[in-house]
């Protein structure tokens, strides 16, 4: 299956677009976009559309037995600093968890300027998450806690291991996180609890 991914991201690394005055946000979609239809015009595995907004897929590969949940993540290379919300740590756990033939998988697209008005793309990775080392995600307190990678910037170090020991340093990471988590609202409770007293006295006074 990555053999035939592969075949499709070949077709999409030299080319070229014409992004006029987009910001950010509008030349990811165009390239997005772009993605999209490569895949669903291919052949060589089934697409499925998101089923909703809310999706944690920007589009599905199915082959065989196998469900692949592909996440597109573009980076402008020019940019010093960028940091990917990815998947909430309850959603990947209940994916993977309930599904072992379903991998949430990202699409790593580095962009670059070509000319004025003109992006083109530098690098094109495909990475289901139980394949990126810890040393590349971290645990951000949003919700109940979202993974991230702590820098697109930087080569993305792979994890050697199986998804299995994958999902055990998952889970020992997010016992880490919810510790430190814990650690900082109580700091945050006894400042608040201090200055509660503070502000009783003086009204007091």
């Amino acid at each position: 299956m990555k053999r035939q991914i592969n075949k499709v991201l070949k077709l999409i690394k030299p080319e070229v677009f014409n992004t006029g005055d987009l910001d950010q946000r509008g030349i990811a979609s165009m390239i997005e976009n772009h993605i999209q239809s490569r895949f669903k015009s291919s052949k060589l595995f089934e697409y499925v559309e998101p089923e909703s907004v809310r999706s944690i897929d920007d589009f599905t590969l199915k082959h065989e037995d196998h469900t692949y949940l592909i996440d597109v993540k573009t980076h402008d290379d020019d940019r010093s600093f960028s940091m990917p919300n990815l998947i909430s740590v309850e959603r990947l756990y209940r994916l993977y968890e309930s599904n072992p033939h379903t991998s949430f998988c990202l699409l790593i697209v580095k962009y670059q300027k070509f000319s004025n008005n003109q992006k083109y793309v530098k690098d094109i990775k495909f990475m289901p998450i139980e394949q990126i080392s810890w040393e590349s995600l971290s645990i951000q307190n949003l919700g109940n806690g979202q993974i991230q990678i702590t820098n697109l910037n930087k080569p993305i170090q792979k994890f050697n291991g199986s998804r299995q020991q994958w999902m055990a340093e998952f889970t020992l990471q997010t016992v880490k996180f919810n510790e430190k988590l814990k650690h900082k609202l109580e700091q945050r409770t006894h400042k608040w609890i201090k200055r509660s007293g503070e502000t009783l006295m003086n009204a007091c006074s």
